[in-house]
């Protein structure tokens, strides 16, 4: 079984839509158990369980919002250290 995280941060409910749709896209295939979160509300302990990780944001001025941009900040170290693990 294949762990999917999606994250997603929204100012007009716009990303969250898109975030909810593409989850239950994947709903559809045998195989992908699928996880939904808006970034204010992700536990980093149990974000290197996932197999990957989807990050959803508006657009601010050409990159990711401020709250996404925290996250990936925060989950760096750890995911650095997964990858590393994994492609071993």
């Amino acid at each position: 079984m294949v762990k999917v995280f999606v994250v997603y941060d929204t100012k007009y409910g716009n990303t969250k839509l898109v975030a909810e749709t593409i989850v239950e896209g994947m709903k559809e295939v045998a195989g992908i158990d699928t996880a939904i979160s808006d970034v204010e509300e992700v536990n980093l302990d149990e974000v290197a369980d996932y197999d990957a990780i989807l990050i959803g944001s508006p657009n601010h001025w050409g990159g990711p919002v401020c709250g996404i941009k925290k996250l990936m900040h925060a989950c760096k170290r750890e995911l650095t250290e997964c990858i590393k693990v994994n492609i071993r």
